[in-house]
Order: structure tokens, then sequence, then C-alpha cells
């Protein structure tokens, strides 16, 4: 009997942290298809995310861009041996000119990814993040460009790589770029809020006026003067007690 109740106390546990598991891994993928599909690039945001194992950097922006800058990475490192190799067979003049442009942006960018920093995303850090990442993004451009500028060597060789990697730069940009207009959005209903508070303040304030004593014209009076200041508690306790005292 004891064995039955042990069993079933583990067979609870390991459904309420099955659940839990479930629960979080779903919040994560909910998190993903929200911020890719805001980009231009979805298929690819999502593939490169879910390729990654690392669940616990799912649930932020943060963290997405920080496994997208990995992935960049990463595909820029395995595409340096292809580079390396058509080196050693190409023999037209132009197109080697244009791999060793190639081999040189890809190891700036590398350098360049490498040292962003996801940690926080705030006002101080869009202009840096977008220059760095966009500086990557120019790196494997101009590897693409050279092939089409020079005579003889178009197709260039690299193009998927080159777009894999220019995509995924512009998804971070864009992932950086609606952070920064959310919490834009945030401050503004903020203020907003924070004006409708004083709106409706004034507002009693002028009821009071209106339909009291000069006693209470006097109360208020003071409120408002000392507000100016600074010296009273924060408006909703101003006006909590004034409702207080005006009920009594």
């Amino acid at each position: 009997m004891a064995s039955i109740k042990n069993n079933l106390v583990l067979l609870c546990v390991a459904t309420c942290a099955l659940s839990f598991v479930l629960h979080q891994t779903n919040a994560a993928n909910d998190l993903v298809r929200n911020w890719c599909q805001r980009t231009d690039y979805n298929d690819l945001c999502v593939s490169e995310i879910e390729a990654d194992p690392r669940e616990n950097l799912k649930n932020s922006p943060n963290g997405l861009c920080n496994i997208l800058r990995d992935r960049a990475v990463a595909n820029a490192v395995a595409t340096t041996p292809k580079i390396s190799s058509l080196l050693q067979t190409t023999t037209n003049h132009y197109a080697v000119q244009c791999l060793q442009i190639c081999s040189e942006s890809y190891q700036r960018s590398i350098s360049k990814l490498t040292v962003v920093d996801f940690s926080v995303i705030n006002r101080q850090d869009y202009s840096e993040l977008n220059g760095d990442i966009g500086a990557a993004f120019y790196e494997f451009q101009d590897c693409e460009e050279c092939f089409t500028e020079r005579p003889g060597t178009s197709p260039s060789p690299l193009t998927p790589e080159n777009q894999n990697l220019g995509n995924i730069c512009k998804v971070v940009i864009e992932i950086i770029n609606f952070v920064k207009l959310k919490k834009k959005e945030k401050n503004k209903l903020e203020k907003n809020g924070y004006a409708f508070n004083w709106i409706l303040f004034l507002s009693f304030c002028l009821f009071v006026f209106l339909n009291c004593s000069s006693d209470w014209i006097s109360y208020i009076h003071i409120y408002m003067l000392s507000a100016c200041v600074h010296t009273t508690p924060s408006l909703s306790d101003r006006l909590q007690e004034t409702l207080s005292c005006a009920i009594c």
C-alpha cells in the first residue's frame, strides 16, 4: 500500500514537472513567433532560433538577438573553409580578388558580431547595436557586390551564404527597432497617464472651489501650492486625502 502511495506521489510530481516544462516551452514558442512575424524574414527567423537548443534565451527579445547573432557567427565561420577552397581552385583573376575581399569581409564580420552585447537593449544602445550589426551586414553585401561589379566573375559562388547572413543581420536590426518602438509607446502611455491624473485632480479642485466652503478652498489651495514645491505625498495620495475629507 505504501509503495502505491509513493508511486502516485512520484507520478504527480512528474506530471507537474512535465506540465511546467511544456508551459514554458509553449510560452517561448509563442514569443519567438510573435517577434519573428514582425520581421521581413519570418521563416528564416523562426528556423534559425528553433535550431538553437538554448531555451533559456527564447523568452526575451534580448535572448532572440543573442541566438541570431550566434547563428550568424556560426554560419560565417562555416563559410570560411569554402572561401579558402575556392581561392585554391579559382583561376579568374577578378574572381580571386573578390574571394580575397570576401575572406577579409567574413573575418571582420565575425569579429564585429562576436563582441556585440545584447544583455541590455535601451535607448543608449539602439544606435550602437544597429551600427554594429549594420557594419557586419555591409561586409556580406560588399562580398556579394564584388562579383556583380567585376567582369567575368558573375554569378557569385557565395550568394546563398551572403544572403542568409545578410538577412539574419536584418532580422536582428528589425527586432532592435521593434523594441525601441515598444518602449516609446510605453513611455507615451505613461506620460498620458500622468496628464490624466493631473486633469482629474485639478477637475476635483475646481469642483470643490465651485461647491464647497471657503475652508475647503483654502485646503485645496494649500495642497496645490505644496505640489508645486514637491513637499507633499504623491498625487494619488493627495487626491485620496482630499476625497476623504470631502466625504467627512
